[in-house]
């Protein structure tokens, strides 16, 4: 991020250096009006202190950053600029490795005998299995809903996942269960 205009002030730069030195330190009226009220947290991350959230490298929530790239105004760099590169999108929304949510719509009474039990229980252990993580997931970790008296099933499943590349293959490997009728 750029600071357009700057005022100079002078300040010791540590106990050991008796000479003071010029720091440039900008001044909220410096700062474009696109750029204010944006601060910097303990971790080096910029935070919107209106909502608190984290702005990414793009200068936007994960959400604006979606909506560009689904616009096509979001170029992935250069050497990942092409139709097979897995997980660029989601590398510029999440810092991994970070606990991700897959959200998974299902018809279990597609396959004979199938309860929705026996669906959410296969939902969770395609997802770990991927990720690499134990079941039971942790409290909070799985959630199921029932949806259309029944006939429906709607799974999410937080894990903690690596990198984004594990995201693309938990998709894949759920691609193949006739059961599934939505995935995101």
């Amino acid at each position: 991020m750029r600071v357009h205009a700057h005022r100079r002030v002078r300040t010791l730069c540590s106990a050991q250096d008796a000479e003071p030195t010029d720091v440039e330190t900008p001044r909220e009226d410096d700062f474009p009006e696109a750029q204010k009220g944006l601060r910097l947290n303990e971790d080096g991350d910029l935070i919107d202190t209106k909502t608190g959230r984290v702005i990414n490298d793009f200068g936007a929530t994960r959400w604006d950053v979606a909506v560009r790239a689904l616009r096509g105004e979001i170029d992935a760099p250069p050497e990942e600029n092409n139709e097979r590169a897995s997980g660029v999108i989601l590398q510029s929304l999440f810092k991994f490795p970070t606990d991700y949510m897959f959200q998974i719509v299902g018809q279990p009474g597609l396959r004979p005998g199938c309860t929705n039990g026996a669906f959410v229980g296969d939902m969770v252990t395609a997802v770990a299995g991927v990720c690499g993580v134990d079941v039971p997931l942790p409290p909070g970790g799985v959630e199921a809903t029932e949806r259309m008296g029944g006939k429906y099933v709607s799974v999410r499943v937080t894990c903690s996942v690596r990198s984004p590349e594990l995201v693309a293959r938990v998709y894949e490997s759920l691609a193949g269960d006739e059961r599934i009728r939505m995935k995101f």
